[in-house]
This record gives C-alpha cells, sequence and structure tokens, in this order.
C-alpha cells in the first residue's frame, strides 16, 4: 500500500486516554442524522462521546471525519480520514474517505496509482464502501476525460445496489462533465427522490439549475430544502445565487446561517466568509462595516481597501450590466461567451451552433472577430486597460476579454466595474456566480498578450462608439486582416500589411506579434526568433514568451544551451511547472540523468496532473524504463484530455499496438471520428493511417470517402486524400484532389504534396524543383532538404548532395537535424569528412547517442580501438536501452 504524508494538522491539540468505543447503536443515531441533513442535531449527540479527533475504531472515525468536513473544518475532516487509513488500511471505508481527500488533495494522477495498488477488497466488505470506492474510481477516470472508463466503474457499482442515492449524484456529476446538463438534472433529481435532504443530492440538483440558468429555481429549491436541513454547505451555496442576484439581505442572512451550521469552522472558512460579506458590505455602500471585516483579513488587498475606505469615499462608481450565463461545454469558452453577449444585444444565438461554426480545439481570435462581424455586429478590438473598459461599460457596452496562461486561453465578457474595490465584473462562461478581477494586477499580469478586449455592438447602434479612443485599436485592425489573409493563404497580402504595422509601430508588441505569425506560416524559425525577442526585451519573464524561445532552440541551439536556458527559467521565482518538463524531457536524453529527470517531471506533475503533455512526459520516460502498460495507460490518458489533438491519440495507438491493445485503441479512434468528423479531418486522417497500418486498406479509403463528403472544400484533407491515393497507385484520383486543393492551402503544404506524389511517379526532376520551392519558403524544413539531398544524390551522384548539405550547414551551424542529415550522407564515403561531421554534431548536441555509435564505428574501422571503445561507453551511459 502506498504512503502520503499527513496533512497539515493544528498544533497543539491535546492528547487524551483513549476513550471507550462508541456504542454502534449511538453510531447509527448519529449516522441518521446526518443522512437527514439534521447535522448540528449531529453534532449535539456527538459531543457526548469526545473530540471528533479522539474517536476510536474505522467506522467511528470515518464518521467523525465526515461530521467535520460539514461543519466547518475541512482540514480537521482530512487529519481524521488520514489518520484513520493509517490505522486501518485495510478497512475499506477507511481506504475510500482517504481516497477522497487524495483525491482532492493531490489530483487524480495520484489517486491512479494509489488505486493501482489496492487490494481487492475482503468477501463481506461493507457495500456502502465499495460503492463509495467504484464511483472514486469512475470520478479519477472522468476527471481524465476518460468517460468509457468512468460509465465502466459506476455500471460496476450499480450491481451492488442500484437504488442508492450516491449513485445517482455520482451518474449526474459524470453527465455534467460530458457536458449533458438535462440528463445529468435528470438524475440529480433521482438522488432526492427518496430522501428530499440528501445533501450531495441537493446541491448537485441546485448547482445544476444554475448551470442551465435557471437560477430562480435553484434559490427557491434550496429555500425549500434549508428550511428543513441545517447543513452549512447548503446555506452557503444559497447565499452566493442570493448575491448574484443582488438580494443582500438574504445572502447576509444566509452567510450568518452558514455560520451558526458551522461550529468547527476553521481559519480559512471564516477568510472565505468575510470576504464575502465585505464584498456585500461594499456593494450596499455599508463601508464602516466593510472596513470593519477588513481589518480579520490576512490578504493585503484588504489592507488597501481598508485604506481607500478610510479616506472618505464619495458615491463609488459601480456598473453592472445584465448579461446572463451561458455555459460552455469543453474548450468552447468564446462560443459561450459570444452567445452570451448575443443575448445581452436581444440577437440570440445558440452557443453550440457557433461553436460548430468557429471552434475546433480552441478558437482563434480573428475568428471570434470574423463571426461577430459577419454576424451584424461593429466590432472594435482593443488592448484592455481600467479607464478604456469604464468608458465602455459606462456607455452599457460590455466586452470580451481574453486571458493567456502558458498552456491555454480563456474568453470571458467584462459586464461591470466597482471603482471602490478597483475590480472588474467578469461573466465567466464556467462559472454562473459572477467573478471580479482585481485590478491593476490583474491587467498587470496580462500585459504581455494585452490583455485583448474585444467589444460589439449591433451594427444600426455604432454610434455608441462615438468619441472613443480604444487603446491600439488601429494596430489590431491590422492585425486581424493579417490573420485572415493567412486563413485564405494570401501570404504577399499578409506581409504586406505586416510593413505597413512596422511603419507605423515598428517595436508595438502587436506588430512583433503579426511578425511571429507571419514566421509561424513560413516555417521560418530565424523570423520567429527576432520578433519573439523583441517581445522579450518588453516582457522578459513571460512564460509564453520563454516557451516560444525553447521551441526555437530546439532547432538552432545545442543540447547542453537547451538545458541551460531551462535550467535559468526554472531558476526564477514561481517558475510555471511546464518548463520542469521539459527541463525532464531534454535530460531524459541522457541516461545518466534519468533519475533528476524522474524527479522533475513527478515534481510537476503534483501541480497539474490533468494536462496531457505532462503525463506524455511521464509516459515517455516509463517507456524508456520498459514499463511498457503503465505508461500506455497514460497515452491512452492524455488522448482523452486532448481529444482533438492528433498526436495524442496516434502516440497511445502505436503504444497500444505494442501491448496488444489494438481494439481498445481502435475504438476509440473510431468514436473520435465520429465525434469530430464534421469539425474536422485531422481525426479521420489520424484513423485512415492507423487503418493502413493494420493492412485494413479498404475500411481505411472508406473513412476517407466519408471525410470528404463531410468536408468536401477541406484543403488539407484534399491534400491528404491526393496523397493516399497516389501511394496505392490511383494517380488519377490524386491528380484530382490535388487541383482541388490548390488555393485552399498553405503554398508550402501544397508544394509538398505535388512533390511527393511526382517522385511516387518516378518523376525525380520534377520532385526536385518543386522541393527546392519548398525550401525558398521554409529553409530549414528538414523534410524538404532530406528530399533535395536524396534526389540529388540519385540525378548526379552523392558528392552533389554532400556539397548542398555542406552549404546548408555553414547557413545554420547549430541545427542538429541538418548536422545529423550532412552526416547520413556521408557514412558510405567514411573517413575523415564523416568523423569531422560526427564530431560537430557531437559538439552542438552531446547527448545524441547516434552520433557517439557512429563516431565508435568510424574509429573502429580506423583502427583507433581505444578512442572507439570511449565513444561506444558514451554512447551506453547516454542511451542505455538502445545497444543498436
Amino acid at each position: 500500500m502506498p504512503t502520503e504524508e499527513e496533512p497539515q494538522t493544528c498544533a497543539g491539540r491535546p492528547q487524551h486516554d483513549s476513550p471507550p468505543p462508541i456504542p454502534s447503536a449511538a453510531l447509527e443515531e448519529i449516522t441518521a442524522l446526518y443522512d437527514r441533513g439534521l447535522l448540528l442535531n449531529a453534532w449535539e449527540r456527538a459531543k457526548a462521546f469526545g473530540p471528533l479527533a479522539d474517536w476510536e475504531g474505522p467506522d467511528a472515525a470515518v464518521l467523525a471525519g465526515r461530521l467535520a468536513m460539514n461543519l466547518g473544518s475541512p482540514k480537521l475532516g482530512s487529519v481524521i480520514h488520514w489518520r484513520n487509513w493509517r490505522q486501518h488500511p485495510r478497512h475499506l471505508g477507511s481506504v475510500a474517505y482517504y481516497l477522497h481527500g487524495l483525491l482532492e488533495r493531490r489530483g487524480p494522477l495520484r489517486a491512479l496509482e494509489f488505486l493501482d495498488q489496492l487490494p481487492a477488497p475482503d468477501p463481506g466488505t461493507n457495500v456502502e464502501a465499495q460503492i463509495y470506492v467504484l464511483t472514486l474510481k469512475s470520478e479519477v477516470a472522468w476527471a481524465f476525460r476518460d468517460f468509457g472508463a468512468a460509465e465502466k466503474y459506476l455500471a460496476e457499482a450499480c450491481v451492488l445496489n442500484p437504488n442508492h442515492p450516491w449513485l445517482a449524484f455520482a451518474e449526474a456529476e459524470l453527465l455534467s462533465r460530458q457536458d449533458r446538463y438535462e440528463e445529468a438534472l435528470e438524475a440529480a433529481k433521482r438522488s432526492v427522490s427518496s430522501n428530499a435532504s440528501y445533501r450531495p443530492g441537493v446541491q448537485m440538483v441546485a448547482h445544476l439549475l444554475s448551470v442551465l440558468d435557471r437560477t430562480e429555481d435553484a434559490v427557491s429549491f434550496l429555500r425549500e430544502a434549508d428550511a428543513r436541513m441545517e447543513s452549512g454547505a447548503v446555506a452557503s451555496q444559497l447565499a452566493l445565487l442570493e448575491v448574484e442576484l443582488e438580494r443582500f439581505d438574504d445572502a447576509l442572512r444566509h452567510f450568518d446561517r452558514f455560520l451558526a451550521l458551522s461550529p468547527l469552522a476553521d481559519k480559512s472558512v471564516l477568510q472565505w466568509l468575510n470576504a464575502n460579506r465585505i464584498a456585500v458590505a461594499c456593494r450596499t455602500n455599508d463601508l464602516p462595516r466593510a472596513r470593519e471585516l477588513c481589518a480579520a483579513m490576512r490578504d493585503p488587498y484588504y489592507r488597501d481597501l481598508a485604506g481607500r475606505i478610510g479616506q472618505g469615499v464619495p458615491e463609488p462608481r459601480r456598473a453592472r450590466l445584465p448579461v446572463r450565463f451561458v455555459r460552455q461545454h469543453h474548450l468552447t469558452c468564446a462560443p459561450a461567451t459570444l452567445s452570451a453577449l448575443s443575448r445581452f444585444w436581444n440577437r440570440p444565438a445558440e452557443h453550440l451552433e457557433v461553436a460548430e461554426e468557429i471552434c475546433y480545439d480552441g478558437t482563434p481570435n480573428h475568428s471570434e472577430r470574423r463571426w461577430a462581424e459577419s454576424s451584424g455586429y461593429a466590432v472594435r478590438e482593443f488592448t484592455v486597460t481600467w479607464e478604456a473598459a469604464i468608458q465602455l461599460l459606462d456607455r452599457g457596452i460590455p466586452f470580451t476579454l481574453t486571458t493567456i496562461e502558458i498552456t491555454s486561453s480563456h474568453l470571458q465578457a467584462v459586464i461591470g466595474y466597482d471603482d471602490l474595490r478597483r475590480s472588474l465584473l467578469l461573466r465567466d462562461p464556467f462559472l454562473y456566480t459572477t467573478s471580479e478581477a482585481l485590478c491593476p494586477g490583474f491587467l498587470e499580469r496580462y500585459a504581455a498578450t494585452g490583455p485583448r478586449g474585444l467589444a460589439l455592438v449591433p451594427r444600426e447602434e455604432e454610434r455608441r462608439y462615438d468619441g472613443l479612443n480604444l487603446p491600439d485599436a488601429a494596430l489590431y485592425d491590422v492585425l486581424h486582416q493579417l490573420n485572415c489573409a493567412l486563413d485564405r493563404h494570401r501570404r504577399d497580402e499578409a506581409a504586406g500589411l505586416l510593413a505597413r504595422l512596422e511603419s507605423t509601430a515598428p517595436a508595438h508588441r502587436l506588430t512583433l506579434t503579426a511578425g511571429r505569425v507571419l514566421g509561424s506560416y513560413d516555417g521560418n524559425t530565424a523570423a520567429i526568433r527576432r520578433h519573439l525577442d523583441g517581445l522579450l526585451e518588453q516582457f522578459p519573464k513571460d512564460a509564453n514568451l520563454n516557451l516560444v524561445k525553447w521551441s526555437c532552440l530546439l532547432e538552432q541551439a545545442s543540447w547542453q544551451e537547451r538545458v541551460a536556458f531551462l535550467e535559468s527559467v526554472c531558476a526564477l521565482p514561481q517558475a510555471d511547472p511546464l518548463f520542469f518538463i521539459r527541463l525532464g524531457s531534454e535530460l531524459r536524453l541522457d541516461g545518466r540523468e534519468q533519475t533528476r529527470a524522474l524527479s522533475l517531471i513527478r515534481w510537476a506533475l503534483r501541480y497539474r496532473p490533468c494536462d496531457p503533455d505532462f503525463l506524455v512526459a511521464y509516459a515517455d520516460l516509463l517507456w524508456d524504463r520498459r514499463e511498457l502498460e503503465p505508461a500506455t495507460h497514460l497515452y491512452r490518458l492524455a488522448s482523452c484530455l486532448a481529444d482533438k489533438k492528433e498526436h495524442f491519440a496516434r502516440v497511445y495507438f502505436v503504444a497500444a499496438r505494442s501491448v496488444r491493445q489494438t481494439e481498445a485503441a481502435w475504438a476509440m479512434l473510431q468514436r473520435r471520428f465520429e465525434a469530430f468528423g464534421r469539425q474536422s479531418a485531422q481525426p479521420a486522417m489520424t484513423l485512415f493511417d492507423m487503418l493502413v497500418l493494420l493492412d485494413r486498406v479498404t475500411e481505411a479509403f472508406a473513412v476517407l470517402r466519408q471525410a470528404l463528403s463531410l468536408r468536401a472544400d477541406d484543403g488539407e484533407l484534399l491534400l491528404f486524400a491526393a496523397d493516399a491515393h497516389a501511394r496505392f497507385g490511383q494517380f488519377a484520383e490524386a491528380d484530382r484532389s490535388l487541383s482541388l486543393a490548390e488555393g485552399n492551402t498553405r503554398r508550402s503544404r501544397w508544394l509538398r504534396s505535388a512533390a511527393i506524389i511526382a517522385a511516387y511517379r518516378a518523376q525525380r526532376r520534377e520532385a526536385l524543383s518543386l522541393w527546392r520551392e519548398v525550401l525558398a519558403l521554409e529553409p530549414l524544413a528538414m523534410d524538404a532538404n532530406r528530399a533535395v539531398a536524396w534526389l540529388l544524390a540519385e540525378a548526379e551522384g552523392a558528392p552533389e548532395a554532400c556539397g548542398f548539405l555542406e552549404e546548408v550547414c555553414a547557413r545554420f551551424p547549430k541545427h542538429c537535424g541538418l548536422l545529423t542529415l550532412h552526416a547520413e550522407f556521408l557514412r558510405q564515403e567514411g573517413g575523415a569528412a564523416l568523423e569531422a561531421a560526427l564530431r560537430r554534431l557531437i559538439e552542438v548536441n552531446p547527448t545524441d547517442a547516434w552520433a557517439h555509435r557512429e563516431l565508435a564505428l568510424q574509429l573502429g574501422q580506423s583502427n583507433r580501438t581505444d578512442e572507439a571503445l570511449a565513444a561506444a561507453e558514451a554512447a551506453i551511459r547516454i542511451d542505455p536501452n538502445n545497444p543498436c
């Protein structure tokens, strides 16, 4: 059984002699009161048996922990459950509640590892505990969006007791995670059908009513429940909804009731309560009360707020526009926010229809704006400042705001402000209560990307913008035009727009961003790096910019330089865990650094256990250690979390095939195509390739035909189809698809496909000419450099190919891919030229085991045995699992 550190406890807990066991009849009585939601009555009965922390016996301790959690002290409850598990590790009830705490404290990956080591329950084990463990397994699975596994565990639990209310609650939770909110609500209602005071079910019903924008129904439901229950959790949920509806007297009354129902309230709970009371006091202009409550708060923000109140504030300026809540689905924050703003302007747009139109694996900024303009809105894109926000909101114009993190971005609506609290009011499409962004800290945090705002009003009301001078609006207009031009593959037009930005504002953040965008389109790392360096001069600590810099270093720097860069970023205060993952992945390439790599990756996973990139980095390390099945499971979880990213699906399929789990992996790919094939061609391409890998060619082409029927004008899909038909000798179909794709995709992509098809036909000179055109656009493209070298070798001999590669390597002297390619072409020639090329590669990347092995072979052929042995030993140290 795994071990785990003890949760933080309160110091100075008095020690007592072991009390006598609590009679089972008393436990049953307290449990019955708990199940009826009468927690104060349960607490009064429980006090007769001493402090909850001292209750002995696994069943009594489970009940004690549950009481503590619901009476205001989650910290005490967590400690009780932890100690109970340590004392009774074979008791399934102890295990279940410890596991729940572990899941909340350390996340689903740590919980999954714990479950993997959990022995099967003994015969006769408490059925309720078995159900709870199975539903926790289901929760761990859906945390990774592995809904198939989650449904399987829930079905197993239903066999034990299909009518248990907790199962209906767990089903509602699972359905809501799949964005099936109406079905989830029906399941939640079943959880309270036999016990109207079943606290988890009551809270879930109210939560789902709120998610469905039925807040009045949620409030009515909670008021009825609160009248018959004694639950602080229910009272606090009700109070927050009353704040949202601006029924402040009712909210304060229920905050007071929450405190009365929380006799064990710890400091963190009291701080949360005070923060909410202060917010209400500010909203109702009860400033003396707000200042009094600020004195009990530890956060410096509240000291500043108390100071502003003490200075004698005139009538505080506030605005809050009536933007209704629209709940987003997975990765549809932009469509949901646009839908909410459309409803505000009385132009309803269903959020899922908007998502179908503009969203797949997130929404690019220009797609959001293009949708708004095509839907009849006058749009202003700008950098959000406090002054600009107030001007717009005072004119009755809400706007979208984009916040960009290192691995994600999020769109929400700014619907108001509070000048006293220095806060912007946000309508987040995931949270049905209004949230606050405290300024200036919030705006400073996102300064490297604006933050970007987008205001939209119906064109007939465009006069609302009159006289406004929104920051950077003119520059955003040009950047938007540039993005749209690249979407239509009008590269020359985009270059002209970049030139216009450079003449207007050469060092501006948006100009440099536009240069990066064009460089990315071209695959021109040097151009990306040039503009990136300009941005880093302005925002040297920005995590996103440093991540892009590391990506550039992959092509332009040695392994040592990349590691040194990552070490420097990781040493910064509050460095993002992603850099520790990247450092661990770099160190993984050196067999001598495996222990440190594992430590870095495991540390980072504590902070983001549901990041697919983190899981793959860990899986790669396990695969290196030949722990194939655990690695494959992690690859599966990553592909579930990133179900719209093909790399994760392909990696999982290949790994699953290696451990004979092919059918499960194929079924997942088929489900992805059925779910997303209308939105994107990518799932079809992946499914086609994997079916070909399995020699199921007829099925593969059937998938391709179906995909083309769904997306007939998709240039990337047409190029894929052209290549697929050509590979199987169907050149007429290949030519037709290639012709249809021209103009519908990036020029370099079309040239690649044309070159490959020419090579299939043995038209080598035509292929060489086409690949050279690719290199003119993308000089560092490895596929193009390799193809040109091989075609030159076939047409004019190896010396001509080597001459070409020498010239390219001279232009890009630290590009590992090009140096490797040069060494590969020199292998047949051997001798001093090959040795020099290998040593040059090793100098740039000393962790390249292939280069060390090749050097050892070359030295051995020259009878330099000692040097050859040293090179071979270096290769083994770096990559002990691959001696060939």
